[in-house]
């Protein structure tokens, strides 16, 4: 795929683990889709940073051209869930993926829905990136092993059903291991350990979450949601 401009402004930028919380909420009527308005400024280095692919996610650059802001990307890479691997979203010539590596993005793409990538940031002085996102994508999938997640509305506590439970929506994915990548240090925080893991990812179901991005890994593909495993037959009858 050759339009990383294209690709790029399609994407939602925020900075990576700075809580900064949304501006504004706007409900779009009967369709339950609604809008989020924010406001965040990146970090020198890599920035962990949603990569939408579904579409559901635009910026606005409020400080530089968008010219100067290509300028400032060094580097962008897309993670693979099922390859296990990462892919140059810029490429060697500035043009964007290869045609070998669009069609293995288009392989993972249903592990992609809310997928975070890497950016690379040279200078983020007076580079402040306001994004808006409209909810009414599904649950996202995650593939056996590490994906890469960014946080969303449907995850967070503008989904009634996560409001109503205040934990983060693991559906039926038996969740191993989870970090949050730190901008500011330009390092890794775990999340939790292993017997706090779960409640220690439930922080990052308030509003001022969305658009952190995660490293969580799952014993099994599987599939957030507040809906928790299947359900079975009815019990039998008493003898």
């Amino acid at each position: 795929m050759k339009r990383l401009t294209a690709l790029i402004i399609s994407i939602v930028l925020c900075a990576s683990f700075v809580l900064a919380g949304f501006t504004t909420v706007q409900f779009l009527g009967a369709s339950g889709d609604y809008q989020v308005t924010y406001q965040a400024s990146l970090r020198q280095g890599w920035n962990l940073l949603p990569a939408e692919f579904g579409g559901d996610w635009s910026f606005a650059i409020d400080t530089t051209s968008e010219t100067e802001f290509l300028q400032k990307i060094k580097a962008y890479y897309v993670y693979l869930p099922l390859q296990n691997k990462y892919v140059d979203g810029l490429g060697k010539s500035g043009e964007g993926f290869s045609n070998q590596d669009y069609n293995l993005v288009q392989l993972n793409k249903e592990y992609l829905q809310s997928s975070a990538a890497w950016y690379y940031i040279t200078d983020p002085s007076n580079l402040i990136l306001s994004y808006i996102v409209e909810d009414g994508a599904g649950m996202p999938k995650l593939d056996r092993g590490w994906n890469l997640l960014s946080v969303g509305p449907a995850l967070s506590v503008l989904n009634n059903a996560v409001k109503i439970s205040n934990k983060f929506p693991v559906g039926n994915c038996e969740v191993q291991k989870a970090y949050f990548w730190d901008s500011y240090e330009q390092v890794w925080e775990s999340i939790g350990e292993a017997d706090s893991l779960h409640d220690s990812i439930d922080k990052f179901v308030g509003e001022d979450a969305i658009g952190v991005g995660i490293a969580i890994k799952v014993k099994e593909s599987c599939q957030l949601g507040t809906a928790f495993g299947t359900i079975s037959s009815p019990p039998a009858l008493p003898s």
